[in-house]
């Protein structure tokens, strides 16, 4: 076996391992023996878990580059990524089980919590430049958290999703796009696009008042 088919079979058996019982039951050493490999021979393709399930990202990364639509800069922004977080989460359907025992469990794990979420962060800065927005500077980089925070609410309804045409989860990620939708062009208007309140007109005393203005009519 060359390399990339080494990587490949230490990624399948690291996802079923997962799938079979959980993200921390799940060690390196267990991988390697369920894949009948010793570590001499790994350890320059990956050299710890870390290093697979990075390569697993990577691998996810491709395959919805690959099955989106090819990009066009008259569709919106909003069509491009809802067509990309689809086709993540279609490349993601072999490995469902998996993902829903790492998502479950490092809910209770803030560590590796943050870890898969700095990842997902340059998942998601991809997503956004194959949708033709940057990501790079601090604008960029809160792009990529929005959506970071985006494609996880919608992961969890991905999750739960037992059609065979992801319809709940095409609602969820539609109806996600376009609140941020609205909130992105909020920002872009700035203080200008609020619309604030009309309040009712003061009347102004009269100099035979002695100073005392009527109440305003509500």
């Amino acid at each position: 076996m060359n390399n990339a088919e080494t990587l490949d079979q230490l990624i399948d058996v690291a996802m079923g391992r997962i799938a079979e019982q959980g993200w921390a039951n799940t060690s390196y050493t267990d991988v390697l023996q369920a894949a009948g490999l010793v570590y001499r021979d790994v350890y320059a393709v990956a050299r710890d878990m870390d290093a697979v399930m990075s390569a697993f990202a990577d691998r996810i990364d491709a395959a919805m580059l690959t099955e989106a639509e090819v990009f066009d800069p008259e569709t919106p922004v909003r069509e491009h990524l809802f067509d990309l977080l689809m086709a993540r989460f279609d490349a993601l359907s072999d490995y469902k089980s998996a993902v829903a025992r790492m998502f479950e469990e490092q809910q209770r794990a803030p560590v590796d919590g943050l870890r898969t979420a700095l990842r997902l962060e340059r998942s998601m800065a991809l997503a956004l430049e194959a949708a033709g927005q940057g990501s790079d500077g601090l604008t960029g980089h809160l792009r990529s958290k929005a959506l970071t925070a985006l494609y996880l609410r919608c992961l969890r309804a991905w999750i739960k999703d037992e059609s065979e045409d992801l319809g709940p989860t095409m609602k969820v990620v539609d109806e996600s796009l376009k609140r941020a939708e609205r909130a992105a062009s909020w920002l872009d208007k700035g203080p200008q696009g609020i619309r604030w309140p009309k309040w009712p007109n003061r009347p102004r005393p009269s100099a035979d008042d002695d100073g005392a203005a009527e109440p305003a009519t509500p």
